[in-house]
């Protein structure tokens, strides 16, 4: 029992450390830019490190991949930056995309890769493109909107 406690902490410990490590390396980088969201161009800086969280409560890391394009359940169409993510155990594993304004968030899609296979796990979107107002829609392993809160 005092031998799984121990290494429970230094993998506690460890976690911490790499992730504050990543969240403090994103804080201090300029990761998108030329963020006019009407043109829509997306710099991303593909191989840097990127902390992502998950549904599971804890953060997962990885490289961006590069821009792809995505649409949004409140009809936007939009060039996003994504990454690779997996938990530093590596049984988890997602693929994010996000746009940043003013470097905060303010369009996100979070899938769980299993297998081969993407499943939509959350959107992060304005409620429309005029809107300040921010959603955020939960999905079912089928793809249908399980839950949405807006802010």
């Amino acid at each position: 029992m005092g031998k799984r406690l121990w290494i429970l902490s230094i993998i506690l410990i460890l976690v911490l450390i790499i992730g504050g490590y990543f969240l403090f390396k994103k804080v201090g980088s300029n990761d998108v830019s030329n963020l006019d969201l009407k043109e829509n161009a997306v710099d991303c800086k593909m191989g840097e490190s990127r902390i992502t969280p998950i549904p599971e409560g804890v953060t997962a890391g990885g490289q961006i991949t590069g821009v792809e394009k995505y649409s949004f359940v409140n009809g936007e169409s939009l060039n996003l930056c994504c990454s690779d993510a997996s938990t530093l155990q590596g049984d988890l594993n997602y693929k994010s995309c996000s746009l940043a304004k003013n470097n905060v968030i303010t369009h996100e899609i979070l899938w769980k890769k299993v297998g081969n296979n993407l499943i939509k796990v959350k959107e992060v979107e304005p409620f429309n493109p005029q809107s300040e107002s921010i959603c955020t829609y939960y999905f079912k392993s089928d793809g249908t909107i399980e839950s949405r809160s807006c802010s």
